[in-house]
């Protein structure tokens, strides 16, 4: 069963929790990928987090934010998600649904000195306005400016905390602005 745009509707099953988080109806390449990176990223930030000689919980963290982020820039990028996210009836509040759980920063500002609440409030909040103002563009518009946006944002989060999972500002920014926020979905403008 498919809706107007070509998404199919997510399983009834338990992996219907899988389907509307990376996209009903995604091919064996765009899961691989987002299963891939997850690991990928857990381990690879795990280690990194280590080599730096961060605690265990410290490195746990990086860890586990990592699996979320670095398979999300992949999963929101993939055209399975971009069909069910920007499926007719979706707009700011499904976006916002989706971007504002993201606490990541301030997971990290709780747990790493060298990161700051204001840092976590800037990256935060400039994601979070930065989705807001992508999903109000025209839709031909969105990927160049969530491109754009997430220059700012980069280089504030680096500015205010330069050694801080150097990482997870650039990751957190191309997965919920450039990835989940712009449309992009070809033969869907509707500028």
């Amino acid at each position: 069963m498919t809706d107007r745009s070509g998404s199919p509707a997510p399983r009834t099953s338990i992996l219907g929790l899988w389907d509307r988080a990376v996209g009903p109806g995604a091919s064996a390449a765009e899961n691989a990928g987002t299963i891939g990176l997850a690991i990928a990223g857990a381990v690879g930030a795990g280690l990194w987090a280590w080599l730096e000689q961060r605690t265990v919980a410290q490195s746990v963290l990086a860890a586990v934010l990592a699996m979320d982020v670095v398979a999300g820039v992949w999963a929101n990028a993939t055209p399975a998600s971009r069909r069910w996210w920007h499926r007719d009836g979706t707009g700011v509040r499904t976006h916002l649904g989706f971007v504002v759980p993201h606490v990541h920063p301030f997971l990290v500002a709780w747990l790493f000195d060298d990161a700051s609440w204001t840092w976590a409030g800037v990256l935060y909040g400039s994601i979070v306005l930065a989705a807001i103002v992508v999903t109000q563009m025209p839709r031909r518009l969105q990927t160049p400016a969530s491109l754009v946006l997430c220059v700012p944002i980069v280089a504030v989060a680096h500015a205010l905390a330069p050694g801080v999972l150097v990482w997870l500002a650039p990751a957190l920014a191309l997965k919920l602005v450039a990835g989940h926020a712009s449309s992009d979905v070809p033969g869907r403008d509707r500028s």
